[in-house]
Protein backbone atom coordinates (compact mmCIF):
# COMPACT_ATOMS: atom_id res chain seq x y z
CA UNK A 1 0.00 0.00 0.00
CA UNK A 2 2.80 2.40 0.78
CA UNK A 3 4.38 2.06 -2.38
CA UNK A 4 1.50 2.15 -4.43
CA UNK A 5 0.73 5.82 -2.21
CA UNK A 6 4.00 7.07 -2.70
CA UNK A 7 3.65 6.27 -7.29
CA UNK A 8 0.36 8.30 -6.80
CA UNK A 9 1.79 11.18 -4.74
CA UNK A 10 5.01 11.10 -7.09
CA UNK A 11 2.79 11.20 -10.43
CA UNK A 12 1.06 13.70 -8.32
CA UNK A 13 3.89 16.21 -8.24
CA UNK A 14 4.75 15.57 -12.35
CA UNK A 15 0.81 15.22 -13.66
CA UNK A 16 -1.06 17.42 -11.86
CA UNK A 17 0.45 20.72 -11.91
CA UNK A 18 1.64 21.00 -15.54
CA UNK A 19 -0.58 19.55 -17.61
CA UNK A 20 1.39 19.05 -20.36
CA UNK A 21 3.16 16.32 -18.90
CA UNK A 22 0.51 14.53 -18.34
CA UNK A 23 -0.22 14.46 -22.11
CA UNK A 24 3.33 12.56 -22.11
CA UNK A 25 2.23 10.43 -19.33
CA UNK A 26 -0.78 9.62 -20.73
CA UNK A 27 1.03 8.75 -24.22
CA UNK A 28 4.08 6.61 -23.04
CA UNK A 29 1.41 4.44 -21.06
CA UNK A 30 2.56 4.85 -17.58
CA UNK A 31 -0.58 4.12 -15.82
CA UNK A 32 -1.63 1.13 -18.03
CA UNK A 33 1.71 -0.47 -17.11
CA UNK A 34 1.51 -1.09 -13.73
CA UNK A 35 -1.57 -3.22 -14.29
CA UNK A 36 -1.84 -6.48 -16.35
CA UNK A 37 -2.95 -6.63 -19.86
CA UNK A 38 -5.49 -9.30 -18.58
CA UNK A 39 -7.16 -9.27 -16.22
CA UNK A 40 -8.95 -12.58 -14.34
CA UNK A 41 -12.04 -11.13 -16.04
CA UNK A 42 -10.03 -11.79 -19.22
CA UNK A 43 -10.35 -16.05 -18.59
CA UNK A 44 -14.54 -15.95 -19.43
CA UNK A 45 -13.96 -13.63 -22.26
CA UNK A 46 -10.63 -15.99 -24.11
CA UNK A 47 -13.24 -19.29 -23.44
CA UNK A 48 -15.23 -17.41 -24.99
CA UNK A 49 -13.65 -16.31 -27.85
CA UNK A 50 -11.48 -19.04 -28.06
CA UNK A 51 -14.11 -21.75 -26.99
CA UNK A 52 -11.81 -23.47 -24.82
CA UNK A 53 -12.55 -26.83 -23.58
CA UNK A 54 -13.10 -27.64 -19.48
CA UNK A 55 -9.16 -29.00 -20.49
CA UNK A 56 -7.87 -26.56 -22.43
CA UNK A 57 -9.23 -23.81 -19.67
CA UNK A 58 -7.50 -25.77 -16.57
CA UNK A 59 -4.00 -25.17 -18.60
CA UNK A 60 -4.50 -22.04 -19.87
CA UNK A 61 -5.18 -20.74 -16.46
CA UNK A 62 -2.53 -22.26 -14.87
CA UNK A 63 -0.43 -20.15 -17.43
CA UNK A 64 -2.35 -17.07 -16.54
CA UNK A 65 -1.60 -17.44 -13.12
CA UNK A 66 2.01 -17.77 -13.84
CA UNK A 67 2.01 -14.75 -16.24
CA UNK A 68 -0.24 -12.65 -12.65
CA UNK A 69 2.44 -13.56 -10.80
CA UNK A 70 5.25 -12.33 -12.76
CA UNK A 71 3.63 -9.37 -13.65
CA UNK A 72 3.09 -8.42 -9.83
CA UNK A 73 7.06 -8.87 -9.08
CA UNK A 74 7.80 -6.51 -11.85
CA UNK A 75 5.24 -4.00 -10.33
CA UNK A 76 7.24 -4.20 -7.10
CA UNK A 77 10.44 -4.40 -8.59
CA UNK A 78 9.13 -0.60 -10.16
CA UNK A 79 7.28 0.38 -6.67
CA UNK A 80 10.42 -0.40 -4.92
CA UNK A 81 12.71 1.63 -7.02
CA UNK A 82 10.78 5.11 -5.95
CA UNK A 83 11.33 4.35 -2.20
CA UNK A 84 13.68 7.07 -2.06
CA UNK A 85 12.27 9.42 -4.23
CA UNK A 86 9.95 11.59 -1.52
CA UNK A 87 12.90 12.42 0.36
CA UNK A 88 14.47 13.47 -2.66
CA UNK A 89 11.77 15.60 -3.71
CA UNK A 90 11.49 17.25 -0.09
CA UNK A 91 15.45 18.31 -0.37
CA UNK A 92 14.44 20.14 -3.53
CA UNK A 93 15.05 17.21 -6.35
CA UNK A 94 14.37 18.98 -9.60
CA UNK A 95 11.51 18.72 -11.54
CA UNK A 96 13.08 17.09 -14.81
CA UNK A 97 15.57 15.10 -12.57
CA UNK A 98 12.29 14.15 -10.64
CA UNK A 99 10.72 13.19 -14.66
CA UNK A 100 13.68 11.11 -15.44
CA UNK A 101 13.96 9.40 -12.13
CA UNK A 102 10.15 8.41 -12.27
CA UNK A 103 10.56 7.70 -16.09
CA UNK A 104 13.88 4.85 -16.10
CA UNK A 105 11.50 2.57 -14.03
CA UNK A 106 8.64 2.99 -15.84
CA UNK A 107 10.80 2.15 -19.22
CA UNK A 108 11.69 -1.16 -17.91
CA UNK A 109 8.14 -2.30 -16.76
CA UNK A 110 7.13 -1.01 -20.37
CA UNK A 111 9.10 -3.37 -21.69
CA UNK A 112 8.61 -6.87 -18.80
CA UNK A 113 4.48 -5.97 -19.68
CA UNK A 114 4.80 -6.18 -23.61
CA UNK A 115 7.22 -9.39 -22.87
CA UNK A 116 4.64 -10.84 -20.47
CA UNK A 117 1.63 -9.99 -22.63
CA UNK A 118 3.17 -12.10 -25.52
CA UNK A 119 4.36 -15.27 -23.77
CA UNK A 120 1.08 -15.52 -22.22
CA UNK A 121 -0.75 -15.30 -26.33
CA UNK A 122 1.93 -18.06 -27.20
CA UNK A 123 1.07 -19.76 -23.88
CA UNK A 124 -2.66 -19.48 -25.76
CA UNK A 125 -1.86 -20.62 -28.94
CA UNK A 126 0.04 -23.95 -27.55
CA UNK A 127 -3.26 -25.27 -25.61
CA UNK A 128 -5.21 -24.69 -28.90
CA UNK A 129 -5.82 -28.12 -31.47
CA UNK A 130 -6.09 -27.55 -35.02
CA UNK A 131 -9.51 -26.48 -35.45
CA UNK A 132 -9.05 -23.11 -33.32
CA UNK A 133 -5.48 -22.55 -34.83
CA UNK A 134 -6.81 -22.59 -38.08
CA UNK A 135 -9.40 -19.85 -37.04
CA UNK A 136 -6.79 -17.94 -34.54
CA UNK A 137 -6.89 -14.31 -37.04
CA UNK A 138 -10.52 -14.40 -36.22
CA UNK A 139 -10.23 -15.10 -32.44
CA UNK A 140 -7.78 -12.60 -32.48
CA UNK A 141 -9.43 -9.71 -34.11
CA UNK A 142 -12.34 -10.53 -31.37
CA UNK A 143 -10.32 -9.79 -28.64
CA UNK A 144 -8.48 -7.03 -30.26
CA UNK A 145 -11.76 -5.41 -29.99
CA UNK A 146 -12.38 -6.07 -26.48
CA UNK A 147 -8.48 -5.41 -25.07
CA UNK A 148 -6.97 -2.96 -27.83
CA UNK A 149 -9.97 -0.81 -28.91
CA UNK A 150 -10.56 0.82 -25.39
CA UNK A 151 -7.16 1.56 -24.86
CA UNK A 152 -7.46 3.76 -27.83
CA UNK A 153 -9.19 6.68 -25.57
CA UNK A 154 -7.20 9.95 -26.75
CA UNK A 155 -9.82 11.33 -28.84
CA UNK A 156 -13.47 11.20 -28.65
CA UNK A 157 -15.18 9.03 -30.32
CA UNK A 158 -12.45 6.89 -30.55
CA UNK A 159 -12.60 3.97 -28.68
CA UNK A 160 -16.37 3.31 -28.66
CA UNK A 161 -17.29 -0.45 -29.44
CA UNK A 162 -20.21 -0.88 -31.93
CA UNK A 163 -21.18 -4.68 -31.40
CA UNK A 164 -21.34 -3.59 -27.40
CA UNK A 165 -23.03 -0.99 -28.50
CA UNK A 166 -25.63 -2.92 -30.39
CA UNK A 167 -25.88 -5.63 -27.56
CA UNK A 168 -27.48 -2.18 -25.41
CA UNK A 169 -30.24 -2.00 -28.08
CA UNK A 170 -33.77 -3.26 -28.19
CA UNK A 171 -32.94 -3.96 -32.33
CA UNK A 172 -34.57 -7.27 -33.08
CA UNK A 173 -32.42 -10.42 -34.48
CA UNK A 174 -33.73 -9.82 -37.93
CA UNK A 175 -32.60 -6.82 -38.47
CA UNK A 176 -29.26 -7.04 -36.46
CA UNK A 177 -28.62 -10.38 -39.61
CA UNK A 178 -29.75 -7.40 -42.18
CA UNK A 179 -27.05 -5.17 -41.11
CA UNK A 180 -24.06 -7.55 -40.10
CA UNK A 181 -22.20 -7.34 -43.68
CA UNK A 182 -21.96 -3.82 -42.47
CA UNK A 183 -20.83 -4.64 -38.86
CA UNK A 184 -18.32 -6.90 -40.31
CA UNK A 185 -16.68 -4.67 -42.89
CA UNK A 186 -16.52 -2.27 -39.55
CA UNK A 187 -14.58 -4.81 -37.33
CA UNK A 188 -12.01 -5.37 -40.22
CA UNK A 189 -11.70 -1.55 -40.75
CA UNK A 190 -10.70 -0.73 -36.93
CA UNK A 191 -8.34 -4.11 -36.45
CA UNK A 192 -6.78 -3.55 -39.76
CA UNK A 193 -6.50 0.00 -37.95
CA UNK A 194 -5.30 -1.37 -34.99
CA UNK A 195 -2.86 -3.38 -36.17
CA UNK A 196 -1.18 -0.77 -38.41
CA UNK A 197 -0.97 1.52 -34.48
CA UNK A 198 0.65 -1.38 -32.62
CA UNK A 199 4.00 -1.22 -33.61
CA UNK A 200 4.26 2.61 -34.28
CA UNK A 201 2.49 3.51 -30.82
CA UNK A 202 4.96 1.24 -29.21
CA UNK A 203 7.81 2.89 -31.21
CA UNK A 204 6.25 6.10 -29.92
CA UNK A 205 6.02 5.17 -26.57
CA UNK A 206 9.75 4.33 -26.45
CA UNK A 207 10.70 7.55 -28.24
CA UNK A 208 8.78 9.19 -25.06
CA UNK A 209 10.66 7.14 -22.44
CA UNK A 210 13.66 7.69 -24.12
CA UNK A 211 13.48 11.36 -24.67
CA UNK A 212 12.51 11.37 -20.87
CA UNK A 213 15.34 9.45 -19.09
CA UNK A 214 18.32 10.01 -21.80
CA UNK A 215 17.46 13.29 -23.65
CA UNK A 216 15.68 16.70 -22.68
CA UNK A 217 12.12 16.99 -21.93
CA UNK A 218 11.63 18.79 -24.94
CA UNK A 219 11.76 15.89 -27.00
CA UNK A 220 9.22 14.16 -25.36
CA UNK A 221 6.23 16.17 -27.37
CA UNK A 222 6.71 14.75 -30.83
CA UNK A 223 6.10 11.21 -30.13
CA UNK A 224 2.85 12.55 -28.49
CA UNK A 225 2.35 13.89 -32.00
CA UNK A 226 3.06 11.16 -34.15
CA UNK A 227 0.40 9.31 -31.57
CA UNK A 228 -2.35 11.50 -32.08
CA UNK A 229 -2.11 10.82 -35.49
CA UNK A 230 -2.89 7.33 -34.93
CA UNK A 231 -5.62 8.03 -33.16
CA UNK A 232 -7.40 10.02 -35.46
CA UNK A 233 -7.41 7.09 -38.44
CA UNK A 234 -9.49 5.37 -35.70
CA UNK A 235 -11.63 7.85 -35.00
CA UNK A 236 -12.35 8.91 -38.20
CA UNK A 237 -13.13 5.20 -39.25
CA UNK A 238 -15.28 5.31 -36.28
CA UNK A 239 -17.27 8.19 -37.63
CA UNK A 240 -17.39 6.48 -41.42
CA UNK A 241 -18.75 3.18 -40.33
CA UNK A 242 -21.05 4.36 -37.39
CA UNK A 243 -23.25 5.60 -40.32
CA UNK A 244 -22.72 3.06 -42.89
CA UNK A 245 -24.08 0.64 -40.31
CA UNK A 246 -27.03 2.71 -39.31
CA UNK A 247 -28.02 3.20 -42.76
CA UNK A 248 -27.52 -0.90 -43.14
CA UNK A 249 -30.50 -1.20 -39.80
CA UNK A 250 -32.93 0.57 -42.44
CA UNK A 251 -35.84 2.32 -40.27
CA UNK A 252 -33.84 0.98 -36.86
CA UNK A 253 -30.80 3.03 -38.03
CA UNK A 254 -32.09 5.81 -35.80
CA UNK A 255 -32.01 3.50 -32.49
CA UNK A 256 -28.61 2.44 -33.40
CA UNK A 257 -27.41 5.81 -33.95
CA UNK A 258 -28.26 7.33 -31.20
CA UNK A 259 -27.27 4.58 -28.97
CA UNK A 260 -24.02 4.62 -30.70
CA UNK A 261 -23.52 8.78 -30.53
CA UNK A 262 -24.80 8.21 -26.43
CA UNK A 263 -21.55 5.71 -26.62
CA UNK A 264 -19.07 7.55 -28.25
CA UNK A 265 -20.01 11.49 -26.97
CA UNK A 266 -21.20 10.88 -23.66
CA UNK A 267 -20.58 14.58 -22.79
CA UNK A 268 -22.55 15.25 -25.95
CA UNK A 269 -25.76 12.91 -25.81
CA UNK A 270 -24.98 10.73 -22.73
CA UNK A 271 -27.89 12.29 -20.87
CA UNK A 272 -30.44 14.97 -21.11
CA UNK A 273 -29.84 18.71 -20.07
CA UNK A 274 -31.15 20.33 -17.00
CA UNK A 275 -33.72 22.85 -19.97
CA UNK A 276 -34.47 19.29 -21.59
CA UNK A 277 -35.70 17.96 -18.53
CA UNK A 278 -37.82 21.28 -17.63
CA UNK A 279 -39.33 20.61 -20.91
CA UNK A 280 -40.26 17.67 -19.87
CA UNK A 281 -41.67 18.20 -16.78
CA UNK A 282 -43.76 20.87 -18.75
CA UNK A 283 -44.90 18.89 -21.00
CA UNK A 284 -46.65 16.48 -18.55
CA UNK A 285 -48.50 18.83 -16.53
CA UNK A 286 -52.42 18.73 -16.72
CA UNK A 287 -53.25 22.15 -14.92
CA UNK A 288 -52.78 23.97 -18.22
CA UNK A 289 -55.15 25.28 -20.64
CA UNK A 290 -55.55 23.80 -24.53
CA UNK A 291 -53.59 27.59 -26.18
CA UNK A 292 -50.44 27.53 -23.62
CA UNK A 293 -50.19 23.59 -23.85
CA UNK A 294 -50.20 24.29 -27.29
CA UNK A 295 -47.97 26.83 -27.27
CA UNK A 296 -45.59 25.03 -25.12
CA UNK A 297 -45.75 21.90 -27.03
CA UNK A 298 -44.42 23.88 -29.94
CA UNK A 299 -41.84 25.41 -28.54
CA UNK A 300 -40.65 21.91 -27.40
CA UNK A 301 -40.48 20.68 -31.12
CA UNK A 302 -38.59 23.98 -32.02
CA UNK A 303 -36.09 23.64 -28.71
CA UNK A 304 -35.34 19.65 -29.12
CA UNK A 305 -34.47 20.51 -33.02
CA UNK A 306 -32.36 23.61 -32.70
CA UNK A 307 -30.54 21.58 -29.50
CA UNK A 308 -29.96 18.56 -31.64
CA UNK A 309 -28.38 20.58 -34.16
CA UNK A 310 -26.17 22.59 -31.62
CA UNK A 311 -24.95 19.38 -30.33
CA UNK A 312 -24.30 17.98 -34.16
CA UNK A 313 -22.33 21.01 -34.72
CA UNK A 314 -20.48 20.05 -31.16
CA UNK A 315 -19.86 16.73 -32.25
CA UNK A 316 -18.21 18.32 -35.77
CA UNK A 317 -16.29 20.60 -34.19
CA UNK A 318 -14.77 17.57 -31.75
CA UNK A 319 -13.89 15.82 -35.28
CA UNK A 320 -12.47 18.74 -36.94
CA UNK A 321 -10.81 20.31 -33.99
CA UNK A 322 -10.13 18.06 -31.07
CA UNK A 323 -6.81 16.42 -32.90
CA UNK A 324 -5.23 19.99 -33.74
CA UNK A 325 -6.47 21.13 -30.30
CA UNK A 326 -4.35 18.51 -28.52
CA UNK A 327 -1.53 18.91 -31.09
CA UNK A 328 -1.15 22.95 -30.78
CA UNK A 329 -1.49 21.96 -26.50
CA UNK A 330 1.68 19.97 -27.20
CA UNK A 331 3.48 21.83 -29.17
CA UNK A 332 3.23 25.17 -26.99
CA UNK A 333 4.59 23.20 -24.03
CA UNK A 334 7.23 21.68 -26.50
CA UNK A 335 8.49 25.16 -27.54
CA UNK A 336 7.66 26.65 -24.28
CA UNK A 337 10.51 23.83 -23.24
CA UNK A 338 12.73 25.54 -25.75
CA UNK A 339 11.91 28.93 -25.18
CA UNK A 340 9.84 29.33 -28.22
CA UNK A 341 6.42 29.45 -26.98
CA UNK A 342 3.29 30.30 -29.11
CA UNK A 343 -0.11 31.35 -27.69
CA UNK A 344 -3.52 28.97 -28.64
CA UNK A 345 -6.30 30.49 -30.88
CA UNK A 346 -9.64 30.44 -29.65
CA UNK A 347 -11.24 27.19 -29.05
CA UNK A 348 -13.82 26.34 -31.44
CA UNK A 349 -14.80 23.16 -29.24
CA UNK A 350 -15.29 25.09 -26.50
CA UNK A 351 -17.66 27.44 -28.32
CA UNK A 352 -19.68 25.07 -29.42
CA UNK A 353 -20.00 23.36 -26.16
CA UNK A 354 -20.98 26.82 -24.81
CA UNK A 355 -23.54 27.35 -27.54
CA UNK A 356 -25.74 24.30 -26.22
CA UNK A 357 -26.04 26.09 -22.24
CA UNK A 358 -26.33 29.69 -24.30
CA UNK A 359 -29.55 27.60 -26.33
CA UNK A 360 -30.90 25.78 -23.50
CA UNK A 361 -30.89 29.37 -21.37
CA UNK A 362 -32.78 31.20 -23.85
CA UNK A 363 -35.54 28.36 -24.73
CA UNK A 364 -35.80 28.39 -20.78
CA UNK A 365 -36.60 31.96 -21.29
CA UNK A 366 -38.90 31.46 -23.41
CA UNK A 367 -41.10 29.04 -21.90
CA UNK A 368 -40.34 31.39 -18.53
CA UNK A 369 -42.74 33.84 -21.18
CA UNK A 370 -45.23 30.97 -21.70
CA UNK A 371 -46.05 29.70 -18.21
CA UNK A 372 -45.03 32.78 -15.89
CA UNK A 373 -42.93 32.95 -12.87
CA UNK A 374 -45.14 30.90 -10.63
CA UNK A 375 -46.11 27.50 -13.18
CA UNK A 376 -42.11 27.71 -14.40
CA UNK A 377 -40.89 27.79 -10.56
CA UNK A 378 -42.69 25.05 -9.62
CA UNK A 379 -41.24 23.06 -12.74
CA UNK A 380 -38.05 20.49 -11.68
CA UNK A 381 -34.72 22.01 -12.13
CA UNK A 382 -35.73 25.64 -13.52
CA UNK A 383 -35.27 27.80 -10.00
CA UNK A 384 -31.68 27.93 -11.63
CA UNK A 385 -32.90 30.08 -14.96
CA UNK A 386 -35.14 32.73 -13.13
CA UNK A 387 -34.37 35.82 -13.82
CA UNK A 388 -31.99 37.86 -10.78
CA UNK A 389 -33.60 40.94 -10.05
CA UNK A 390 -30.81 42.85 -11.78
CA UNK A 391 -31.80 41.04 -15.11
CA UNK A 392 -35.56 41.88 -14.54
CA UNK A 393 -34.41 45.50 -14.16
CA UNK A 394 -32.99 45.66 -18.05
CA UNK A 395 -35.23 43.10 -19.08
CA UNK A 396 -32.33 40.23 -19.99
CA UNK A 397 -31.93 36.67 -18.79
CA UNK A 398 -28.60 37.27 -19.05
CA UNK A 399 -25.79 38.47 -16.79
CA UNK A 400 -23.43 40.98 -18.32
CA UNK A 401 -20.75 38.29 -17.77
CA UNK A 402 -23.06 35.61 -20.05
CA UNK A 403 -23.63 38.23 -22.34
CA UNK A 404 -20.20 39.19 -23.36
CA UNK A 405 -19.51 35.47 -23.75
CA UNK A 406 -22.16 35.59 -25.94
CA UNK A 407 -21.05 38.52 -28.41
CA UNK A 408 -18.18 37.04 -28.39
CA UNK A 409 -19.25 33.57 -29.46
CA UNK A 410 -21.43 35.12 -31.82
CA UNK A 411 -19.20 37.18 -33.75
CA UNK A 412 -17.27 33.54 -34.05
CA UNK A 413 -19.65 31.73 -35.33
CA UNK A 414 -17.58 31.14 -38.52
CA UNK A 415 -15.03 29.43 -36.62
CA UNK A 416 -17.23 26.38 -36.52
CA UNK A 417 -17.61 25.87 -40.49
CA UNK A 418 -14.81 23.66 -41.76
CA UNK A 419 -15.14 25.15 -45.32
CA UNK A 420 -15.18 28.57 -44.04
CA UNK A 421 -11.61 27.88 -42.74
CA UNK A 422 -10.45 25.24 -46.02
CA UNK A 423 -11.04 21.81 -44.56
CA UNK A 424 -10.52 19.94 -41.08
CA UNK A 425 -7.89 21.18 -38.49
CA UNK A 426 -6.19 17.56 -38.84
CA UNK A 427 -5.41 18.41 -42.32
CA UNK A 428 -4.96 21.67 -42.34
CA UNK A 429 -2.30 22.07 -39.15
CA UNK A 430 -3.04 25.67 -38.15
CA UNK A 431 -5.43 26.74 -35.74
CA UNK A 432 -8.54 28.49 -36.60
CA UNK A 433 -10.31 31.46 -35.01
CA UNK A 434 -7.53 34.18 -34.65
CA UNK A 435 -3.94 35.28 -35.95
CA UNK A 436 -0.83 33.64 -35.48
CA UNK A 437 0.96 35.20 -32.82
Amino acid sequence: MFARQLIVSLLAVIFVAPAAHAQIGAAAGIAEYMNPYFLRRDLKLITEIFELDEGQQAVFEAFYFEYEDTHEQGRTTTTDSFENLQARVKEGMGEEELLREVFRPFREQADRWHDNRDLLLASLRSVLNGDQLARWDEMMRSLRLEKELGRCNVLSGESVNLRRVLRTTEIPQDAQLIAEPALVAWELAIDEALLAREQPARKAQQAIMNAMTESELKDAYDPVIDLLALDAKIRDLQELHRGLIATAFGTWGPTFEQAALAAAYPQIYGRKNAVERIFDAALERTDLDEDTTLRVTELDAEFRAEIAAKRAAWREALVTYEQEDKIARAMRSRDRERATATELNQNPIRMASSEVEYTSRDFAGRLLEILGRTKFSQLPGASRYLPRPARDAVGSTDDPKSAQRRKILESNKNNLNPKAVGGKGKKGGKQRGGKQR
